[in-house]
Protein backbone atom coordinates (compact mmCIF):
# COMPACT_ATOMS: atom_id res chain seq x y z
CA UNK A 1 0.00 0.00 0.00
CA UNK A 2 1.36 3.28 -0.63
CA UNK A 3 1.35 6.14 1.87
CA UNK A 4 1.55 9.54 1.77
CA UNK A 5 4.18 10.38 4.38
CA UNK A 6 5.88 7.72 6.39
CA UNK A 7 9.62 6.83 7.55
CA UNK A 8 11.37 3.97 6.73
CA UNK A 9 15.19 2.44 7.47
CA UNK A 10 15.31 6.00 9.13
CA UNK A 11 14.61 8.23 6.20
CA UNK A 12 11.52 10.61 6.16
CA UNK A 13 9.31 10.36 3.24
CA UNK A 14 6.94 12.40 1.59
CA UNK A 15 5.24 11.97 -1.25
CA UNK A 16 4.18 15.16 -3.76
CA UNK A 17 1.68 14.04 -5.85
CA UNK A 18 3.21 15.83 -8.54
CA UNK A 19 5.07 14.35 -11.60
CA UNK A 20 8.69 15.67 -12.35
CA UNK A 21 7.19 18.26 -14.93
CA UNK A 22 4.66 19.37 -12.54
CA UNK A 23 7.16 19.24 -9.79
CA UNK A 24 9.53 21.17 -11.93
CA UNK A 25 7.07 24.23 -12.35
CA UNK A 26 5.84 24.38 -8.33
CA UNK A 27 8.24 26.49 -5.65
CA UNK A 28 8.75 22.92 -3.74
CA UNK A 29 12.17 22.65 -4.72
CA UNK A 30 12.75 26.20 -3.36
CA UNK A 31 10.85 25.62 0.01
CA UNK A 32 13.17 22.72 0.88
CA UNK A 33 15.79 25.28 2.02
CA UNK A 34 13.87 27.66 3.45
CA UNK A 35 10.81 25.72 5.22
CA UNK A 36 11.54 23.87 8.53
CA UNK A 37 9.58 21.27 11.21
CA UNK A 38 11.42 20.39 14.46
CA UNK A 39 12.36 17.53 15.78
CA UNK A 40 11.79 16.78 19.54
CA UNK A 41 13.94 14.54 21.52
CA UNK A 42 12.76 13.96 25.27
CA UNK A 43 15.95 13.83 27.72
CA UNK A 44 16.27 11.36 30.08
CA UNK A 45 16.23 13.37 33.94
CA UNK A 46 16.64 10.18 36.80
CA UNK A 47 16.22 7.23 34.41
CA UNK A 48 15.98 6.32 31.09
CA UNK A 49 13.75 7.36 28.90
CA UNK A 50 11.18 4.55 27.25
CA UNK A 51 7.67 4.44 26.80
CA UNK A 52 7.35 7.14 23.49
CA UNK A 53 8.66 10.05 25.62
CA UNK A 54 8.11 10.19 29.57
CA UNK A 55 10.47 12.24 30.69
CA UNK A 56 9.48 16.31 30.35
CA UNK A 57 12.38 18.05 29.35
CA UNK A 58 13.21 18.31 25.51
CA UNK A 59 16.00 19.02 22.90
CA UNK A 60 14.74 20.77 19.89
CA UNK A 61 16.28 20.89 16.37
CA UNK A 62 14.90 22.06 13.44
CA UNK A 63 14.27 19.58 10.82
CA UNK A 64 14.34 19.99 6.78
CA UNK A 65 13.67 18.17 3.82
CA UNK A 66 17.33 17.17 1.91
CA UNK A 67 16.54 15.08 -1.19
CA UNK A 68 14.22 14.96 -4.28
CA UNK A 69 13.59 11.74 -5.56
CA UNK A 70 11.14 9.73 -7.89
CA UNK A 71 9.16 6.72 -6.93
CA UNK A 72 7.87 3.41 -9.28
CA UNK A 73 5.05 5.37 -11.20
CA UNK A 74 7.28 8.76 -11.68
CA UNK A 75 5.86 10.69 -8.80
CA UNK A 76 8.35 13.06 -7.14
CA UNK A 77 8.77 12.00 -3.40
CA UNK A 78 10.78 14.79 -0.70
CA UNK A 79 12.94 12.77 1.56
CA UNK A 80 15.17 13.40 4.48
CA UNK A 81 17.03 11.64 7.11
CA UNK A 82 15.32 11.43 10.58
CA UNK A 83 17.51 12.72 13.64
CA UNK A 84 20.66 10.52 14.27
CA UNK A 85 19.71 10.68 18.29
CA UNK A 86 16.05 9.00 17.42
CA UNK A 87 15.83 5.37 18.60
CA UNK A 88 13.80 3.88 15.62
CA UNK A 89 10.80 1.08 16.63
CA UNK A 90 8.18 -0.53 13.86
CA UNK A 91 5.87 1.09 15.89
CA UNK A 92 2.89 0.33 13.23
CA UNK A 93 3.91 -1.59 10.39
CA UNK A 94 7.06 -4.02 10.42
CA UNK A 95 8.87 -1.80 8.50
CA UNK A 96 7.33 1.42 7.82
CA UNK A 97 6.59 4.30 10.36
CA UNK A 98 3.19 5.60 9.70
CA UNK A 99 1.94 9.89 10.86
CA UNK A 100 -0.06 9.82 13.88
CA UNK A 101 -3.30 10.33 12.66
CA UNK A 102 -3.18 6.56 11.73
CA UNK A 103 -2.34 5.76 15.38
CA UNK A 104 -5.79 5.68 16.80
CA UNK A 105 -6.39 2.40 15.40
CA UNK A 106 -3.91 1.19 17.31
CA UNK A 107 -4.74 0.63 21.13
CA UNK A 108 -1.43 0.32 22.09
CA UNK A 109 1.16 1.53 20.48
CA UNK A 110 -0.54 4.20 18.80
CA UNK A 111 -2.13 5.14 22.12
CA UNK A 112 1.95 5.75 23.07
CA UNK A 113 2.72 7.43 20.07
CA UNK A 114 -0.40 9.94 20.34
CA UNK A 115 0.19 10.55 24.25
CA UNK A 116 3.94 11.17 23.42
CA UNK A 117 2.72 13.97 21.09
CA UNK A 118 0.77 15.86 23.90
CA UNK A 119 3.62 15.66 25.96
CA UNK A 120 6.35 16.73 23.54
CA UNK A 121 3.49 19.82 23.20
CA UNK A 122 3.00 20.61 27.04
CA UNK A 123 7.31 21.08 27.03
CA UNK A 124 7.35 22.91 24.40
CA UNK A 125 5.03 25.54 25.30
CA UNK A 126 7.16 25.60 28.65
CA UNK A 127 10.13 25.84 26.79
CA UNK A 128 11.72 28.31 24.24
CA UNK A 129 12.50 26.83 21.24
CA UNK A 130 14.45 29.36 19.59
CA UNK A 131 12.48 29.58 16.65
CA UNK A 132 8.50 29.81 15.62
CA UNK A 133 6.59 27.05 15.50
CA UNK A 134 4.13 26.42 12.95
CA UNK A 135 1.33 23.34 13.69
CA UNK A 136 0.70 21.06 11.43
CA UNK A 137 -2.52 18.38 11.80
CA UNK A 138 -1.86 14.83 12.60
CA UNK A 139 -0.58 13.08 9.29
CA UNK A 140 2.55 15.81 9.34
CA UNK A 141 3.72 14.48 12.72
CA UNK A 142 5.58 11.19 13.75
CA UNK A 143 6.37 9.61 16.71
CA UNK A 144 8.93 7.26 18.28
CA UNK A 145 10.46 5.65 21.55
CA UNK A 146 11.82 8.96 23.13
CA UNK A 147 10.98 11.60 19.72
CA UNK A 148 8.16 12.88 18.14
CA UNK A 149 8.93 14.98 14.38
CA UNK A 150 6.60 18.04 12.73
CA UNK A 151 7.37 18.42 9.46
CA UNK A 152 7.77 21.33 8.24
CA UNK A 153 4.01 23.17 7.74
CA UNK A 154 4.34 24.77 4.11
CA UNK A 155 5.96 22.14 2.12
CA UNK A 156 3.60 19.70 3.93
CA UNK A 157 0.22 21.33 3.17
CA UNK A 158 1.23 21.98 -0.38
CA UNK A 159 1.83 18.46 -1.14
CA UNK A 160 -1.80 17.77 0.76
CA UNK A 161 -3.35 19.43 -2.31
CA UNK A 162 -2.79 16.56 -4.60
CA UNK A 163 -5.28 14.63 -1.92
CA UNK A 164 -8.94 14.72 -2.12
CA UNK A 165 -10.18 17.30 -0.17
CA UNK A 166 -11.72 14.71 2.62
CA UNK A 167 -7.97 13.25 2.86
CA UNK A 168 -6.77 17.01 3.65
CA UNK A 169 -9.22 17.30 6.16
CA UNK A 170 -8.49 14.32 7.97
CA UNK A 171 -4.74 14.70 7.52
CA UNK A 172 -4.42 18.28 8.27
CA UNK A 173 -7.52 20.62 8.65
CA UNK A 174 -9.72 18.88 11.07
CA UNK A 175 -6.28 19.14 14.16
CA UNK A 176 -5.68 23.16 13.35
CA UNK A 177 -7.47 26.42 13.05
CA UNK A 178 -6.31 29.05 10.92
CA UNK A 179 -7.11 32.17 13.11
CA UNK A 180 -4.15 30.81 15.29
CA UNK A 181 -0.61 30.62 15.23
CA UNK A 182 2.55 30.20 17.44
CA UNK A 183 2.23 28.28 20.52
CA UNK A 184 -1.95 29.08 20.59
CA UNK A 185 -1.81 26.86 17.91
CA UNK A 186 0.26 24.05 19.71
CA UNK A 187 -2.35 24.29 22.14
CA UNK A 188 -5.19 23.79 20.12
CA UNK A 189 -3.97 21.26 18.58
CA UNK A 190 -2.67 18.99 21.94
CA UNK A 191 -6.35 19.43 22.68
CA UNK A 192 -7.63 17.76 19.15
CA UNK A 193 -5.12 15.15 20.11
CA UNK A 194 -6.78 14.74 23.24
CA UNK A 195 -10.19 14.98 22.56
CA UNK A 196 -9.96 12.26 20.32
CA UNK A 197 -8.47 9.90 22.12
CA UNK A 198 -10.93 10.49 25.30
CA UNK A 199 -14.02 10.81 23.41
CA UNK A 200 -12.90 8.12 19.89
CA UNK A 201 -13.89 11.38 17.55
CA UNK A 202 -12.05 14.78 16.62
CA UNK A 203 -14.26 17.79 18.00
CA UNK A 204 -14.27 19.43 14.76
CA UNK A 205 -15.51 16.65 12.03
CA UNK A 206 -16.47 18.81 9.33
CA UNK A 207 -14.65 17.68 6.07
CA UNK A 208 -15.86 21.35 4.33
CA UNK A 209 -12.67 24.26 5.44
CA UNK A 210 -15.53 26.48 5.77
CA UNK A 211 -17.75 25.37 7.51
CA UNK A 212 -15.63 23.56 9.88
CA UNK A 213 -13.91 27.04 10.30
CA UNK A 214 -16.98 29.07 11.47
CA UNK A 215 -17.88 25.66 14.04
CA UNK A 216 -14.51 26.35 15.58
CA UNK A 217 -15.49 29.93 16.20
CA UNK A 218 -18.76 28.99 16.97
CA UNK A 219 -17.40 26.63 19.26
CA UNK A 220 -19.95 23.95 17.96
CA UNK A 221 -18.66 21.18 19.31
CA UNK A 222 -19.68 18.39 22.14
CA UNK A 223 -17.72 19.34 25.59
CA UNK A 224 -15.73 16.42 27.24
CA UNK A 225 -18.20 16.05 29.98
CA UNK A 226 -21.14 15.26 27.88
CA UNK A 227 -18.70 13.15 25.23
CA UNK A 228 -17.02 10.69 28.42
CA UNK A 229 -19.31 9.66 30.97
CA UNK A 230 -17.81 10.26 34.49
CA UNK A 231 -14.51 12.28 32.99
CA UNK A 232 -12.78 14.19 35.37
CA UNK A 233 -13.83 17.68 35.10
CA UNK A 234 -10.54 19.60 35.04
CA UNK A 235 -9.43 17.38 32.67
CA UNK A 236 -12.40 18.34 30.26
CA UNK A 237 -12.00 21.77 30.86
CA UNK A 238 -8.47 21.95 29.93
CA UNK A 239 -9.19 20.21 26.90
CA UNK A 240 -12.47 22.13 26.34
CA UNK A 241 -10.60 25.44 26.42
CA UNK A 242 -7.95 25.05 24.15
CA UNK A 243 -10.75 24.51 21.59
CA UNK A 244 -12.19 27.30 21.91
CA UNK A 245 -10.37 30.23 19.24
CA UNK A 246 -9.77 33.07 21.68
CA UNK A 247 -7.74 30.88 24.52
CA UNK A 248 -4.24 31.92 25.40
CA UNK A 249 -1.36 29.69 25.49
CA UNK A 250 -0.63 31.41 28.52
CA UNK A 251 -3.49 30.43 30.07
CA UNK A 252 -3.14 28.28 33.50
CA UNK A 253 -5.30 25.84 32.30
CA UNK A 254 -3.11 25.33 29.25
CA UNK A 255 0.58 25.71 30.86
CA UNK A 256 -0.69 23.29 33.43
CA UNK A 257 -2.03 20.61 31.31
CA UNK A 258 -3.38 17.63 33.57
CA UNK A 259 -1.45 15.07 31.88
CA UNK A 260 -1.19 12.70 34.75
CA UNK A 261 -5.09 13.00 34.89
CA UNK A 262 -5.73 12.24 31.22
CA UNK A 263 -3.43 8.86 31.02
CA UNK A 264 -5.53 8.05 33.89
CA UNK A 265 -8.53 8.69 31.91
CA UNK A 266 -7.37 6.90 29.43
CA UNK A 267 -6.13 3.84 31.99
CA UNK A 268 -9.94 4.03 33.56
CA UNK A 269 -11.68 3.75 30.06
CA UNK A 270 -9.94 0.98 28.57
CA UNK A 271 -10.77 -0.69 31.28
CA UNK A 272 -14.43 -0.23 30.35
CA UNK A 273 -15.07 1.73 34.04
CA UNK A 274 -17.43 4.65 34.49
CA UNK A 275 -15.67 6.28 36.84
CA UNK A 276 -13.93 4.42 39.20
CA UNK A 277 -10.55 7.36 38.36
CA UNK A 278 -12.74 10.43 38.04
CA UNK A 279 -12.50 13.03 40.64
CA UNK A 280 -14.66 13.68 43.71
CA UNK A 281 -16.29 16.89 42.00
CA UNK A 282 -16.81 14.22 38.62
CA UNK A 283 -18.59 11.55 40.36
CA UNK A 284 -20.93 14.48 41.81
CA UNK A 285 -21.70 15.82 38.51
CA UNK A 286 -21.50 13.33 36.11
CA UNK A 287 -20.08 9.79 37.18
CA UNK A 288 -23.03 8.53 38.64
CA UNK A 289 -24.86 8.31 35.77
CA UNK A 290 -26.23 5.37 34.14
CA UNK A 291 -24.97 5.23 30.48
CA UNK A 292 -28.78 5.72 29.40
CA UNK A 293 -29.08 8.94 31.62
CA UNK A 294 -25.96 9.96 30.32
CA UNK A 295 -26.49 9.37 26.59
CA UNK A 296 -30.26 11.44 27.34
CA UNK A 297 -28.19 13.99 28.86
CA UNK A 298 -25.83 14.32 26.22
CA UNK A 299 -27.85 14.40 23.68
CA UNK A 300 -30.05 16.91 24.96
CA UNK A 301 -27.32 19.53 25.57
CA UNK A 302 -25.69 19.60 22.35
CA UNK A 303 -29.16 19.58 20.49
CA UNK A 304 -30.15 22.82 22.67
CA UNK A 305 -26.75 23.97 22.01
CA UNK A 306 -26.86 23.40 18.41
CA UNK A 307 -29.69 25.79 17.99
CA UNK A 308 -28.47 28.63 20.42
CA UNK A 309 -25.27 28.34 17.78
CA UNK A 310 -27.84 28.60 14.58
CA UNK A 311 -29.84 31.61 16.26
CA UNK A 312 -26.67 33.13 16.70
CA UNK A 313 -25.91 32.70 12.89
CA UNK A 314 -28.95 33.50 11.94
CA UNK A 315 -28.60 36.58 13.98
CA UNK A 316 -25.37 37.60 12.41
CA UNK A 317 -26.27 36.61 8.73
CA UNK A 318 -29.24 38.74 8.88
CA UNK A 319 -28.17 41.47 10.99
CA UNK A 320 -28.84 44.40 8.55
CA UNK A 321 -32.09 43.17 7.77
CA UNK A 322 -33.13 42.66 11.36
CA UNK A 323 -31.66 46.34 12.03
CA UNK A 324 -33.72 47.77 9.10
CA UNK A 325 -36.44 46.04 10.85
CA UNK A 326 -35.63 47.43 14.35
CA UNK A 327 -35.06 51.04 12.81
CA UNK A 328 -38.65 50.59 11.56
CA UNK A 329 -39.98 49.97 14.88
CA UNK A 330 -38.17 52.57 16.46
CA UNK A 331 -40.16 55.08 13.69
CA UNK A 332 -43.79 53.52 14.27
CA UNK A 333 -43.34 52.92 18.00
CA UNK A 334 -43.70 57.01 18.09
CA UNK A 335 -47.00 56.35 16.08
CA UNK A 336 -48.68 53.48 17.06
CA UNK A 337 -50.23 53.16 20.63
CA UNK A 338 -49.89 56.54 21.92
CA UNK A 339 -51.21 57.58 24.75
CA UNK A 340 -52.38 61.32 26.27
CA UNK A 341 -49.79 60.25 28.57
CA UNK A 342 -47.26 59.40 25.67
CA UNK A 343 -47.99 62.31 24.15
CA UNK A 344 -48.11 64.94 27.50
CA UNK A 345 -44.30 63.90 27.81
CA UNK A 346 -42.98 64.21 24.23
CA UNK A 347 -40.87 67.07 23.89
CA UNK A 348 -41.48 70.75 22.37
CA UNK A 349 -40.33 73.37 20.45
CA UNK A 350 -43.17 75.68 22.12
CA UNK A 351 -41.86 78.91 24.15
CA UNK A 352 -38.04 78.30 22.37
CA UNK A 353 -36.15 80.94 20.26
CA UNK A 354 -35.71 80.15 16.39
CA UNK A 355 -31.51 79.48 17.27
CA UNK A 356 -32.77 77.35 20.59
CA UNK A 357 -34.84 74.94 18.36
CA UNK A 358 -31.82 74.90 16.40
CA UNK A 359 -29.52 74.36 19.17
CA UNK A 360 -31.99 71.23 20.38
CA UNK A 361 -32.20 69.82 17.18
CA UNK A 362 -28.35 69.50 16.66
CA UNK A 363 -28.52 67.96 20.45
CA UNK A 364 -30.87 65.47 19.15
CA UNK A 365 -28.19 64.35 16.71
CA UNK A 366 -25.49 64.29 19.07
CA UNK A 367 -27.41 62.45 21.55
CA UNK A 368 -28.83 60.23 19.20
CA UNK A 369 -32.89 61.22 20.31
CA UNK A 370 -34.78 60.45 17.45
CA UNK A 371 -37.78 61.25 19.78
CA UNK A 372 -36.47 64.53 20.18
CA UNK A 373 -35.34 65.24 16.17
CA UNK A 374 -39.22 64.06 15.47
CA UNK A 375 -40.42 66.75 17.78
CA UNK A 376 -38.20 69.53 16.94
CA UNK A 377 -37.93 69.11 13.19
CA UNK A 378 -40.69 68.52 9.68
CA UNK A 379 -40.31 66.91 6.77
CA UNK A 380 -38.53 64.98 4.33
CA UNK A 381 -34.94 66.34 5.36
CA UNK A 382 -35.87 65.72 9.10
CA UNK A 383 -37.11 62.41 8.14
CA UNK A 384 -33.78 61.58 6.33
CA UNK A 385 -31.82 62.25 9.53
CA UNK A 386 -34.12 60.58 11.94
CA UNK A 387 -33.57 57.27 10.05
CA UNK A 388 -29.82 57.75 10.44
CA UNK A 389 -29.75 58.31 13.68
CA UNK A 390 -31.92 55.61 14.70
CA UNK A 391 -29.99 53.11 12.14
CA UNK A 392 -26.81 54.50 14.25
CA UNK A 393 -28.64 54.37 18.27
CA UNK A 394 -29.31 50.32 17.03
CA UNK A 395 -25.98 49.34 15.77
CA UNK A 396 -24.46 50.83 18.77
CA UNK A 397 -26.79 48.81 21.34
CA UNK A 398 -26.49 45.71 18.96
CA UNK A 399 -22.79 46.12 19.14
CA UNK A 400 -22.56 46.91 22.92
CA UNK A 401 -24.53 43.82 23.80
CA UNK A 402 -22.03 41.59 21.29
CA UNK A 403 -19.11 43.03 22.83
CA UNK A 404 -20.18 44.62 26.58
CA UNK A 405 -18.56 47.76 24.46
CA UNK A 406 -19.98 50.93 25.07
CA UNK A 407 -20.39 54.31 22.15
CA UNK A 408 -19.45 57.61 24.20
CA UNK A 409 -19.48 61.09 22.78
CA UNK A 410 -16.43 63.18 22.28
CA UNK A 411 -16.74 64.84 25.50
CA UNK A 412 -17.80 62.07 27.72
CA UNK A 413 -14.82 59.69 25.77
CA UNK A 414 -12.69 62.69 27.58
CA UNK A 415 -13.72 62.03 30.94
CA UNK A 416 -13.45 58.64 31.91
CA UNK A 417 -10.35 56.40 32.24
CA UNK A 418 -8.19 55.63 29.35
CA UNK A 419 -8.04 51.74 28.37
CA UNK A 420 -5.59 50.82 25.92
CA UNK A 421 -6.44 47.39 25.39
CA UNK A 422 -7.91 47.54 22.27
CA UNK A 423 -10.97 44.98 22.92
CA UNK A 424 -11.93 47.05 25.16
CA UNK A 425 -12.10 50.98 24.14
CA UNK A 426 -14.96 52.84 23.77
CA UNK A 427 -16.06 53.79 20.65
CA UNK A 428 -16.82 57.36 20.16
CA UNK A 429 -20.18 59.05 18.06
CA UNK A 430 -21.14 62.44 18.19
CA UNK A 431 -21.07 66.47 17.54
CA UNK A 432 -18.43 68.89 18.44
CA UNK A 433 -17.33 72.53 18.71
CA UNK A 434 -20.84 73.21 16.99
CA UNK A 435 -21.67 77.21 16.18
CA UNK A 436 -24.46 78.39 14.45
CA UNK A 437 -25.06 82.22 12.83
CA UNK A 438 -28.32 83.98 11.73
CA UNK A 439 -28.13 84.37 7.90
CA UNK A 440 -27.80 86.59 6.01
CA UNK A 441 -27.08 89.28 9.04
CA UNK A 442 -26.07 87.71 11.56
CA UNK A 443 -23.39 89.69 13.22
CA UNK A 444 -21.37 86.46 14.98
CA UNK A 445 -21.88 83.01 15.63
CA UNK A 446 -23.13 81.56 18.90
CA UNK A 447 -21.91 78.47 20.29
CA UNK A 448 -24.43 75.35 20.07
CA UNK A 449 -25.47 74.03 23.56
CA UNK A 450 -25.44 70.25 22.59
CA UNK A 451 -27.03 69.34 26.50
CA UNK A 452 -29.65 72.18 26.13
CA UNK A 453 -32.45 71.90 28.38
CA UNK A 454 -35.20 70.10 26.89
CA UNK A 455 -38.88 70.71 27.71
CA UNK A 456 -42.31 68.26 28.25
CA UNK A 457 -45.50 69.75 26.73
CA UNK A 458 -47.37 69.18 30.07
CA UNK A 459 -44.53 71.69 30.98
CA UNK A 460 -45.11 75.61 31.78
CA UNK A 461 -43.76 77.35 28.90
CA UNK A 462 -41.19 80.80 28.86
CA UNK A 463 -42.78 83.14 26.67
CA UNK A 464 -41.03 84.25 23.11
CA UNK A 465 -38.41 87.29 24.09
CA UNK A 466 -39.74 90.42 22.29
CA UNK A 467 -36.45 90.31 20.44
CA UNK A 468 -38.99 87.84 18.00
CA UNK A 469 -41.43 90.13 17.17
CA UNK A 470 -44.98 89.32 16.07
CA UNK A 471 -44.49 86.04 14.99
CA UNK A 472 -47.34 84.73 11.81
CA UNK A 473 -47.51 81.45 10.79
CA UNK A 474 -44.90 80.26 8.12
CA UNK A 475 -42.34 83.02 9.23
CA UNK A 476 -38.91 81.76 8.33
CA UNK A 477 -35.82 82.18 9.55
CA UNK A 478 -32.17 80.71 8.31
CA UNK A 479 -28.78 79.90 9.75
CA UNK A 480 -25.26 78.40 8.94
CA UNK A 481 -24.27 75.90 11.31
CA UNK A 482 -21.16 74.28 11.17
CA UNK A 483 -19.75 71.05 13.82
CA UNK A 484 -17.23 67.85 13.57
CA UNK A 485 -19.42 65.04 13.40
CA UNK A 486 -17.27 62.07 14.93
CA UNK A 487 -18.26 58.46 14.69
CA UNK A 488 -16.47 55.21 14.81
CA UNK A 489 -16.45 52.25 12.48
CA UNK A 490 -15.05 49.13 11.15
CA UNK A 491 -13.55 46.32 12.63
CA UNK A 492 -10.49 47.76 12.85
CA UNK A 493 -11.70 50.82 14.87
CA UNK A 494 -11.32 54.00 13.00
CA UNK A 495 -12.79 57.24 13.88
CA UNK A 496 -13.68 59.32 11.15
CA UNK A 497 -13.68 63.38 11.53
CA UNK A 498 -16.07 65.02 9.35
CA UNK A 499 -15.90 69.03 9.05
CA UNK A 500 -19.41 69.31 8.03
CA UNK A 501 -21.36 73.21 7.17
CA UNK A 502 -25.12 73.06 7.00
CA UNK A 503 -27.63 75.69 5.71
CA UNK A 504 -30.87 74.96 8.06
CA UNK A 505 -33.93 76.78 7.68
CA UNK A 506 -36.61 77.15 10.58
CA UNK A 507 -40.23 77.94 10.24
CA UNK A 508 -42.65 79.51 12.59
CA UNK A 509 -45.98 76.75 12.49
CA UNK A 510 -48.99 77.84 14.55
CA UNK A 511 -47.36 78.61 18.49
CA UNK A 512 -43.74 77.01 17.77
CA UNK A 513 -40.35 76.72 15.97
CA UNK A 514 -39.38 73.37 13.78
CA UNK A 515 -36.70 73.00 11.36
CA UNK A 516 -37.75 72.17 8.26
CA UNK A 517 -35.17 71.95 6.08
CA UNK A 518 -31.65 71.14 6.12
CA UNK A 519 -28.80 71.24 3.29
CA UNK A 520 -25.15 69.61 4.66
CA UNK A 521 -21.77 69.41 3.05
CA UNK A 522 -18.78 67.98 3.95
CA UNK A 523 -15.79 70.20 3.69
CA UNK A 524 -13.18 67.65 4.72
CA UNK A 525 -12.70 64.21 6.36
CA UNK A 526 -9.83 62.46 8.46
CA UNK A 527 -9.56 59.25 9.96
CA UNK A 528 -7.89 58.46 13.08
CA UNK A 529 -7.39 54.59 14.47
CA UNK A 530 -9.25 54.61 17.92
CA UNK A 531 -6.38 52.57 19.44
CA UNK A 532 -3.70 55.51 18.31
CA UNK A 533 -5.89 58.27 20.05
CA UNK A 534 -6.70 55.58 23.22
CA UNK A 535 -3.07 55.40 23.77
CA UNK A 536 -2.10 59.31 23.26
CA UNK A 537 -4.86 60.05 25.42
CA UNK A 538 -3.40 57.45 27.52
CA UNK A 539 0.10 58.78 27.84
CA UNK A 540 -0.95 62.44 28.18
CA UNK A 541 -3.45 61.54 31.41
CA UNK A 542 -0.25 59.96 33.11
CA UNK A 543 1.90 62.99 32.15
CA UNK A 544 -0.85 65.47 33.90
CA UNK A 545 -1.49 63.49 37.02
CA UNK A 546 -4.70 61.82 35.80
CA UNK A 547 -6.03 64.88 35.90
CA UNK A 548 -9.13 65.01 32.61
CA UNK A 549 -9.36 68.75 31.67
CA UNK A 550 -5.91 69.19 31.93
CA UNK A 551 -5.40 66.06 29.49
CA UNK A 552 -8.71 67.42 27.46
CA UNK A 553 -6.64 70.50 26.85
CA UNK A 554 -3.33 68.49 25.70
CA UNK A 555 -5.18 66.12 23.50
CA UNK A 556 -7.66 69.25 21.90
CA UNK A 557 -4.28 71.19 20.92
CA UNK A 558 -3.53 68.20 18.81
CA UNK A 559 -6.80 67.13 17.83
CA UNK A 560 -8.57 70.42 17.25
CA UNK A 561 -11.81 68.26 16.08
CA UNK A 562 -12.07 67.21 19.47
CA UNK A 563 -14.24 69.15 22.63
CA UNK A 564 -13.19 72.34 24.35
CA UNK A 565 -12.33 71.94 27.98
CA UNK A 566 -15.45 74.00 29.52
CA UNK A 567 -17.45 71.12 27.47
CA UNK A 568 -15.51 68.57 28.76
CA UNK A 569 -15.81 69.95 32.81
CA UNK A 570 -19.75 69.87 32.32
CA UNK A 571 -19.56 66.96 31.04
CA UNK A 572 -17.44 65.13 33.95
CA UNK A 573 -20.47 67.38 35.97
CA UNK A 574 -23.12 64.75 34.68
CA UNK A 575 -20.87 61.97 34.52
CA UNK A 576 -20.27 62.20 38.36
CA UNK A 577 -24.22 62.66 38.64
CA UNK A 578 -24.90 59.89 36.49
CA UNK A 579 -22.92 57.57 38.61
CA UNK A 580 -24.69 58.96 41.32
CA UNK A 581 -27.94 57.47 39.54
CA UNK A 582 -26.71 54.44 38.72
CA UNK A 583 -27.02 55.46 35.09
CA UNK A 584 -23.58 55.71 34.02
Amino acid sequence: MKHFAYIKNGTVFLDTGRSEEAFGKSNLAVSLNRDAGFFVKFMAQDEAVSNYGSGEKIECFPWKFSQIQSDADGTVVLSGKLNESACLDNGFEEAELLPVDCAFGDADTGRKAILSVIKAAGALLKSDAGFDFAAVGAGGIFAGNGWVLFLPKGIFETCLNSLPLEQQAEKNGCYIFMGLTGKNSLCFLRSVLAYRLLCGRLPFEQKNEEKRQNDILDSLFLPVEFAVNGVDLTLAKAVDSALLPKVDSSDSLQSEFPLEILEKELDRLSNGSRNSDASEVSCKKSGLLSDEEFKVASEKFFRNYVRKVKFIRFVKRNKFSLIALAVCLLVASSFVGATLKRLANLPTTEGLTAFETVQQFYSGIHNLDAELLMETGKGSDVKGIVNVVSAMFVTNKTREGYSANKTFSPERWLCVEPVSNSGKMPWIYGLSNAEAMESPGGSSAKVVDLHPQVFKRFEKKNALPEGEGILQNGDKTEFSVRYYRIFTQGDDSVVTVEKVADSVETSFKKDRWVVERIDSQVLETSEFALKDLTLRYSELFEKCGRNHEETARLMRAEFSWLPDVLQVEEERARLMQDIANFNF
